[in-house]
């Protein structure tokens, strides 16, 4: 009697695992992923994710983001178009065109830039020209 006679197939597509970058790493290029993504480094490049987005304190990202839900603690600089909540928290610095359903900011946070509210499943892509005019 064999221990593997009964296989069970596994599914990798079920057991995503959040991607980081950590602190101490700098980076440039795109992420695009079907997890969490969780930058506490430095991010010069657009982040692309069907789940969430959560830039640390000491998190640094230069780009566009595209998520489902987003936390931001530390610096974004470009766009960012999130599909349900936006959470801002105090010692965020969000310059940026922003995208989102629904907003949360605690006071404290700097925010400058334009912020769109969209209704549910409405959501449409923020272009490089739309980010332009931001600035």
């Amino acid at each position: 009697m064999s221990l593997f006679k009964n296989k069970v197939p596994v599914s990798l597509e079920n057991s995503a695992q959040p991607t980081r970058i950590e602190k101490s790493t700098s980076m440039e290029g795109s992420i695009d992923a079907q997890a969490d993504v969780r930058i506490d480094g430095y991010l010069k490049g657009d982040v692309s994710t069907t789940k969430k987005v959560v830039i640390g304190k000491t998190g640094r990202v230069i780009g566009q983001v595209r998520c489902q839900n987003a936390e931001i603690e530390g610096y974004l600089e470009g766009t960012l178009a999130v599909e349900e909540l936006l959470s801002v928290q105090a010692s965020a610095q969000l310059y940026a065109q922003v995208e989102t359903t629904r907003l949360s900011v605690v006071s404290g946070a700097v925010i400058q830039g334009k912020i769109f509210m969209k209704s549910p499943n409405s959501l449409k892509q923020v272009t490089d020209e739309s980010a332009a005019e931001a600035s």
